[in-house]
């Protein structure tokens, strides 16, 4: 148990250990390299820093990435930060500096004309003439950029064509995150539940909102992930009570426990022998129970426990 120090022992402490009081020692780090060394002391410099022309310097100059990252944020002056999104080397310094740009001129000069591509993607992502998106998503030549084109557009034939057919299957990834969760999408969406690749059969899943389909894949997927993204998808209640009595896996059925509204249902579960069963029926029915009021002031705890916790 923690003991509360009265002043005189803390007057012994302080006199018998010079370090009190000064800087803790987490604020003195220790076997810091030269260069861990001058970036900590850049970082707390470019913190303080309000001249904007001395943070283009570091944006544009400094070797450090965080260092850059940082100087980018505190900018606000238009005219250099155009400067960095056109001429800085570090590409992700500039991807930073276009997202900031307000200049629709010069931000569809880049998302047509940079040789970056992705400095053209993260132009195209500020961009708002839908005819020069238009033209970008037929004429770019990375598919990268084009979905973003077609994703501004809400293009659902050529984020489906790159979905489906793409040659990288990370740009497939990305095409099916962006796809609408419609009837047209659908039967594509089915497709790729029988994928060999799990990846596009995951991304599929999250995606996906046709309660047949998940309650199939939630029953019988060979892949328990799979099973617990469809089964937090579900939104039947007759279903979710059969998971959270039924269900073999644990983490499965737990996962249905979590969304279930049934409060006798849940007092039952809370008597499972099961461990995390119990324990998230208990979570569950103090959830359903909690008055608005409660739920404001345990969210208000939370978040002064984090603030005080926060280095």
């Amino acid at each position: 148990m923690t003991k509360i120090l009265n002043s005189a022992t803390l007057m012994l402490l302080v006199l018998c250990n010079p370090v009190w009081g000064q800087e803790p020692l987490h604020d003195m780090p220790k076997n810091e390299t030269p260069e861990q060394i001058r970036q900590r002391k850049a970082i707390d410099e470019v913190r303080k820093l309000e001249d904007q022309a001395a943070l283009a310097e570091y944006a544009k100059n400094d070797p450090n990435s965080s260092v850059r990252t940082l100087a980018v944020k505190n900018l606000h002056d238009q005219t250099l930060l155009a400067d960095i999104a056109k001429n800085c080397e570090h590409i992700h310094t500039r991807q930073s500096a276009i997202m900031k740009l307000e200049d629709q001129a010069i931000l569809a000069e880049i998302a047509q004309n940079d040789k970056e591509h992705l400095a053209r993607h993260t132009a195209v992502q500020n961009l708002n003439d839908k005819k020069i998106i238009e033209k970008i998503l037929q004429k770019d030549e990375h598919e990268f950029v084009r979905l973003e084109a077609a994703k501004k557009l809400n293009n659902q034939k050529i984020i489906a064509e790159i979905a489906e057919n793409s040659e990288k299957i990370n740009m497939r990834i990305i095409a099916i995150y962006k796809l609408e969760n419609n009837i047209e999408n659908k039967p594509l969406l089915e497709k790729f539940l029988n994928e060999e690749n799990f990846e596009i059969r995951f991304a599929a899943i999250r995606v996906l909102n046709d309660q047949a389909l998940l309650l199939e894949v939630a029953r019988s997927d060979v892949e328990v992930k799979y099973r617990e993204w469809a089964v937090m998808k579900l939104e039947d209640q007759v279903l979710l009570e059969e998971f959270a009595k039924n269900e073999k896996i644990q983490s499965v059925r737990a996962l249905a426990v979590d969304k279930l509204t049934n409060q006798a249902l849940l007092e039952e579960l809370y008597k499972d022998f099961h461990g995390g069963v119990t324990y998230r029926a208990g979570l569950r029915l103090k959830e359903l129970r909690q008055t608005p009021e409660e739920k404001a002031a345990e969210k208000a705890e939370m978040e002064k426990f984090k603030n005080q916790n926060r280095p």
